[in-house]
């Protein structure tokens, strides 16, 4: 099999046919130079097929495939994709299928090499050139400034095969750059979305936190309200502030689910003398907006002294207590013997 040079050739209607298919005397010519053969079937040698009267052009008559893939792969009609491999597909109609076009004639370029093109769809696009692909492969570094000139919308070469069963492999001229400007446009894209993601979650902390400087300025100047209007009573004496003391002695009796007896000691001076007395603290939870849990948490004491600032109504309820309005936070007090006295006392 090695030795047979030419695999096909025409017979006298142009039809293909097979070197083991011809006929000794019949004749045949060459499907690269046009040249006449002859069959050689003899005893010595396999049967092949020889050029008659000039010498041998070299070909083997496999540009058939060529011809064929090129006279047969498109039609008239037929849609072709010419979307590339990362975006959804594109499909348009062909017109029209010339082929064996001069770029050179069809763009009026004059060039210093002549390109002659395989196959040229015409599309309502514009043109797309396909490049037949059997055992010769285009030097697409030498074209593309060529083709850089023409505003084409696609320039492919197809790669086939004898086998009609193998999967046509494609290939488009600027393949790479255009993937790559997908790319980088993707990049850009994502690049200017998080971007936007990120003004807008600045957007949104700007405007969260506005709102908590303003709920902070609302809120001082509420307490600021609150303490002009606690001065003011005091300053007519509805209302009075103490500092308390207790400890673990000191106890909290509830009364019912909203009010609760507090009986501690009271610190007031008198004659630039510190005195201790006895006082009873209502706390009713709903007016001062607290929990039964808060109270208990704040006001226990385990074995040392604390102390907080209350702030109560004047008059005392007919239980003889003093109604809690408000109260500071917890502090612990320097041990004293006759304080802690006093307190272990208190009923």
């Amino acid at each position: 099999m090695k030795e047979v040079k030419i695999i096909y050739c025409y017979d006298e209607n142009k039809n293909a046919i097979h070197y083991s298919k011809t006929i000794k005397g019949k004749k045949y010519f060459c499907i690269d130079c046009g040249a006449e053969l002859i069959c050689k079937d003899g005893n010595i040698k396999i049967k092949h097929l020889a050029h008659k009267n000039t010498e041998n052009c070299g070909g083997t008559g496999e540009s058939i495939f060529h011809k064929h893939w090129k006279e047969n792969l498109f039609k008239a009609g037929m849609f072709i994709n010419i979307a590339n491999k990362m975006s959804e597909p594109n499909n348009i109609e062909i017109l029209d299928v010339l082929n064996e076009v001069s770029l050179n004639k069809r763009y009026l370029k004059n060039w210093d090499i002549e390109i002659i093109v395989d196959v040229l769809l015409v599309t309502e696009k514009g043109d797309v050139v396909v490049e037949i692909n059997y055992k010769n492969h285009k030097d697409w570094d030498k074209l593309k400034q060529y083709y850089d000139e023409l505003n084409l919308l696609r320039v492919y070469e197809v790669l086939v095969d004898k086998n009609i069963n193998t999967k046509l492999e494609w290939f488009y001229l600027g393949e790479d750059e255009e993937i790559k400007k997908i790319e980088k446009q993707k990049q850009e894209n994502e690049r200017k979305q998080k971007l936007e993601e990120y003004e807008r979650y600045k957007e949104k902390e700007r405007l969260k936190e506005e709102r908590k400087k303003e709920r902070a300025k609302l809120k001082k100047e509420k307490q600021e309200e609150e303490e002009q209007k606690r001065k003011e009573l005091l300053k007519h004496g509805v209302i009075k502030q103490y500092k308390i003391l207790f400890n673990n002695k000191t106890n909290i009796k509830k009364i019912d689910d909203d009010n609760y007896i507090f009986s501690c000691v009271l610190e007031k001076k008198e004659n630039e003398k510190i005195q201790y007395k006895n006082i009873r603290l209502k706390f009713v939870l709903d007016k001062i907006n607290c929990t039964k849990d808060k109270i208990y948490n704040k006001f226990y004491s385990s074995y040392v002294i604390k102390y907080c600032y209350v702030t109560v109504n004047s008059i005392p309820t007919n239980d003889n207590c003093y109604e809690v309005i408000d109260f500071s936070n917890i502090y612990e007090e320097e041990y004293n013997k006759y304080l802690y006295a006093k307190l272990c006392n208190v009923s």
